[in-house]
C-alpha cells in the first residue's frame, strides 16, 4: 500500500488495513504519516497557544505579546516530541504485555499499527481552532469526545489485527496498562495513608 491508501484504509477500513500493517510492517511509510500528521496538529496547536498569550496580555504590552508569542514555537516542537514519545512508549508496553498475557510478539507491526490508529487525535487542535473561530464550543466538544471514542476503537482494532488475537482479548489488552497503573496508585495511596496514620 501506497501512503495515501494507508491513510484512506484507516478511515474507511481500519480491520484490513492494520492487519497489511501488522503483516508488513511499513515503518518508514507509517513514520512519515504520523510525522506529518503531529507537524499539521502542531501547526494548528501552535496558532492557539499564540493567540491564546497574545489575548490575555493587555494591548500596551504588544513588544512583549510578540516576544512571548514567538516562544510558542516551542510549545509546537513540544507537541511533536511528547507525541513521538508516547507512541513508542506504549507501542512497547503493549508488545511486553501481549508477551506476557498471550504469548503474541510483534513489535514493529505493532508500533506502525498504533500510530495509524492515533491519526483521528491529531484533528482535535482543528476542531478546537474551528470552535474558537465560529463559537461551536459546544459541538467542538462532542466532537473531541467523538475523536477520543473513534481513536481506542481504532486502537483496540489495531492490537487485534496486529497481534492476531480476538477482539475481547484485544480489549483486555488495551485496557490492561491503566488497570495496573490503577491498581498500583491505589497501593501507594494506601501505603501513604498508613505510613502518616503512623506517625
Amino acid at each position: 500500500m501506497r501512503a495515501h491508501e494507508l491513510v484512506y484504509g484507516v478511515f474507511f477500513n481500519p480491520a484490513a488495513t492494520f492487519r497489511y500493517v501488522g503483516e508488513e510492517k511499513p515503518l518508514r511509510q507509517v513514520f512519515a504519516i504520523w510525522l506529518a500528521a503531529l507537524g499539521f496538529g502542531a501547526v494548528v496547536s501552535f496558532s492557539l497557544f499564540r493567540g491564546n498569550v497574545v489575548s490575555g496580555l493587555p494591548p500596551d504590552w504588544s513588544v512583549l505579546a510578540d516576544r512571548v508569542a514567538n516562544f510558542s514555537l516551542v510549545y509546537g516542537v513540544g507537541y511533536v516530541v511528547v507525541s513521538l514519545l508516547i507512541w513508542f512508549v506504549s507501542a512497547a508496553v503493549y508488545s511486553l504485555a501481549s508477551e506476557v498475557l498471550y504469548q503474541r510478539g510483534n513489535g514493529r507491526g505493532l508500533l506502525a499499527a498504533l500510530a495509524l490508529a492515533n491519526l483521528p487525535s491529531t484533528l482535535g487542535p482543528a476542531f478546537r481552532l474551528l470552535g474558537r473561530v465560529f463559537v461551536w464550543e459546544s459541538l467542538v466538544i462532542l466532537l473531541t469526545l467523538g475523536i477520543c471514542l473513534w481513536t481506542v476503537g481504532l486502537q483496540v482494532v489495531a492490537l487485534r489485527e496486529a497481534l492476531k488475537v480476538s477482539t475481547s482479548q484485544a480489549i483486555m489488552l488495551w485496557a490492561f496498562p491503566m488497570v495496573i497503573t490503577g491498581l498500583l496508585l491505589v497501593i501507594m495511596i494506601v501505603l501513604l495513608g498508613v505510613a502518616a496514620g503512623g506517625f
